[in-house]
C-alpha cells in the first residue's frame, strides 16, 4: 500500500505566510461573507418567533422577561452580523451623487465631539474634488470610524488629526498591492485622508487592522476598521495605511469619480 507523505507542518505555516495582505482578506471576506449569510437567516427566524411568543403572553407572564432577553441578545447579534455582511462589501448601498467637502463641512461638530482636550483636530479640503457615487450615510460612518481610531492611538498625548480631501488623477503608478478594496482603474478619484500623530503601529499589527474582531483595545469589538474596509470595497473604492511607531498614521482612501 502506498501511503500519502504527511505534509509538514513547517510548509503549511510558510505558505500561510506568502499570502499578500489582498490575498488574505480576500480569505477572510469569502469566509465571512457565507457565515453572515447564514447567521442573518437563522437570527431573524428566531426574531420572527420570540415576537410572536411575546405577542401572544399575558402582560403578567413570568416567561416575558426572558422572551424579551432572547429578543434583544438576537437583534444584538443580527447587528453584529449586518456589521459582518458589510465587512465582506457583499452589499448594495443606495449610490447618489455626493459632494465630500460639504459632507464633511456638516459632520465637524460630531467629529468634533469625539476627541479629548489633547487634541486638535484640522481639515485640508481642496477645492476641485470630484463628486463620488456614495451611501452618504456609510461615507460618514467611513470617516467617524476613522477619526475614533485617530483619537485612540493619540490616547493622553498631545497630538493632531487632520482630515484632507483632494482630487487624485490614478495611472499604473498607484495600482498595487499596498492598496485593499477594488481594483484600482485609471481616472480622476476623490482622495481622502485622516492623519495622526499619534502612537503609529509596528509591522506585526499592521497586517491584522482590518482582519474582523481584531483588536488591540480593552473594550471593543474590533469592527471598526473592518467595516471600513467593506464599505470603501462596496463603493468601488481602494484603501491604504502608512504608519511610523511613535510618529503616527495615516488612512488614505481613493473613490473613483462619479460619472456624469
Amino acid at each position: 500500500m502506498t501511503m500519502t507523505p504527511a505534509i509538514p507542518e513547517s510548509s503549511v505555516a510558510d505558505s500561510n505566510l506568502k499570502l499578500s495582505p489582498r490575498e488574505k482578506i480576500d480569505s477572510l471576506i469569502s469566509m465571512a461573507a457565507s457565515v453572515a449569510h447564514d447567521f442573518s437567516n437563522h437570527l431573524t427566524a428566531i426574531l420572527g418567533n420570540t415576537n410572536l411568543l411575546l405577542e401572544q403572553l399575558d402582560a403578567d407572564s413570568p416567561l416575558r422577561g426572558n422572551a424579551a432577553q432572547i429578543e434583544r441578545s438576537a437583534r444584538l447579534a443580527l447587528e453584529l452580523t449586518q456589521q459582518l455582511i458589510t465587512f465582506t462589501g457583499r452589499f448594495r448601498p443606495e449610490k447618489r451623487p455626493v459632494h465630500l467637502a460639504s459632507l464633511i463641512a456638516q459632520m465637524q461638530a460630531e467629529l468634533k465631539a469625539l476627541l479629548t482636550k489633547n487634541i486638535t483636530l484640522k481639515y485640508a479640503l481642496a477645492d476641485n474634488v470630484p463628486l463620488i457615487a456614495a451611501d452618504s450615510n456609510h461615507i460618514r460612518t467611513v470617516l467617524m470610524n476613522l477619526v475614533a481610531n485617530a483619537v485612540e492611538a493619540l490616547r493622553d498625548r498631545e497630538g493632531t488629526i487632520t482630515v484632507s480631501l483632494a482630487a487624485v488623477e490614478c495611472d499604473c503608478s498607484v495600482r498595487s498591492e499596498q492598496w485593499l478594496g477594488a481594483r484600482l482603474s485609471p481616472g480622476l478619484h476623490a482622495d481622502l485622508a485622516v492623519e495622526d500623530t499619534g502612537c503609529g503601529m509596528p509591522p506585526e499589527i499592521m497586517k491584522r487592522i482590518f482582519d474582523p474582531f481584531f483588536t488591540t483595545k480593552i473594550r471593543g469589538r474590533g469592527m471598526g476598521l473592518s467595516l471600513v474596509l467593506g464599505i470603501v470595497r462596496a463603493h468601488e473604492g481602494a484603501i491604504r495605511v502608512y504608519s511610523v511607531p511613535e510618529k503616527g498614521s495615516v488612512f488614505q482612501i481613493l473613490f473613483p469619480a462619479a460619472r456624469v
